[in-house]
């Protein structure tokens, strides 16, 4: 059994929690992580990663709990096994 998840994060979600990782766990300054991520990683995100949501069989909201996320998962994952 294979369940394709495709996890959709808004933009100003994804670059928030970038933000956060990049200055206080790694200890980069905001102009640093703000330059990478319009130069580097929403041209990527467009590119690759946004480009795979149509092969997703459940996408999930980014902004959604883990708890919420998994339930639909295993929700998921249930109705496959018995249905298919």
């Amino acid at each position: 059994m294979t369940l394709r998840v495709f996890l959709e994060c808004p933009p100003a979600l994804r670059l928030s929690r970038r933000i956060q990782r990049d200055t206080q766990e790694r200890g980069r300054d905001l102009s640093s992580v703000l330059c990478q991520y319009h130069r580097d990683v929403e041209p990527m995100h467009a590119h690759f990663v946004q480009q795979s949501r149509v092969y997703a069989d459940l996408v999930l909201a980014g902004q959604d709990s883990p708890q919420d996320n998994a339930r639909q998962v295993l929700r998921a994952l249930g109705d496959s096994f018995f249905c298919g």
